[in-house]
């Protein structure tokens, strides 16, 4: 086995890098993936030397695919450390082709003239799960609420209960 002579400063930072409990992963301006850690392999399905040198956007549904090569060349002209989807949902596309919610923050460095793009990936699922069931809960309480208010203590028109019954399930279910 040949010996590799590293810095702490290079252990620190592999060690940072493939056991965060945060997926991360390495881009070049072109989006071709240079670097991918363990937890991301867990996250998306694939190994690390299956992704490597793949488009970023193998990792994007299909349906936003070319919206992010623009939005990403755009980043590349005016690199900024940032969380992306501020006010809007995000999903990425495992291997096996499932869709699952995402929060993203990007940082950047540059190397050799070439900007390199490092993105933090987090899996929501679970907190969306739970967000759909605890509004789910509020709309249930609220449907009985307007209901006991309109039917039981002062009778009113029944069109009362029934708008906001439509309405509260309208924005939670519908889309």
């Amino acid at each position: 086995m040949q010996q590799v002579d590293l810095t702490d400063s290079d252990l620190q930072f592999r060690a940072l890098f493939n056991y965060a409990t945060i997926g991360m992963l390495v881009t070049n301006q072109k989006g071709e993936i240079l670097n991918f850690n363990s937890f991301a392999e867990s996250q998306f399905g694939y190994t690390r030397q299956e992704i490597l040198g793949k488009s970023i956007e193998v990792l994007l549904p299909e349906d936003v695919r070319q919206k992010h090569v623009q939005t990403r060349e755009g980043y590349i002209k005016s690199p900024a450390n940032r969380p992306m989807g501020a006010n809007r949902n995000l999903f990425a596309r495992k291997k096996d082709g499932t869709i699952f919610p995402v929060e993203v923050s990007l940082s950047h460095y540059k190397a050799e003239e070439e900007t390199h793009i490092i993105g933090f990936i987090i899996d929501i699922s679970v907190r969306k799960k739970n967000e759909l069931e605890i509004n789910f809960t509020i709309s249930h309480s609220e449907v009985v609420a307007i209901y006991i208010l309109c039917v039981v203590i002062t009778p009113c028109n029944w069109q009362i209960f029934i708008n906001f019954f439509n309405k509260s399930h309208k924005v939670r279910f519908f889309k």
